[in-house]
């Protein structure tokens, strides 16, 4: 569970935009390795959930792999029972 300081500072985000694209409009989560914000794709005008590994995880080389791995694996999977769906994964 973050701390209120911890939830403070992400918050600090919201109303930035990130890589040109995606608009930080709110803080909707604090995990052991990313903050998630409801946003704004700017590119297709539509409400996604922007996940943002923490600068502690972002410096490890093994982390930001399973990240990526992660990410490749949730944007392969296609199906019309599923509750979300990956757009988009990068690093900016």
């Amino acid at each position: 569970m973050a701390s209120k300081t911890e939830f403070d500072d992400y918050r600090k985000k919201e109303g930035t935009t990130l890589d040109n694209r995606y608009y930080l409009q709110k803080l909707i989560g604090v995990g052991g390795m990313a903050v998630v914000y409801m946003s704004k794709d700017m590119y297709t005008d539509r409400i996604v959930a922007v996940k943002i590994l923490k600068p502690e995880v972002a410096s490890d080389e093994i982390m930001v792999k399973r990240f990526r791995n992660e990410s490749e694996a949730e944007f392969m999977i296609k199906h019309r029972n599923r509750r979300y769906q990956v757009y988009s994964y990068g690093i900016c």
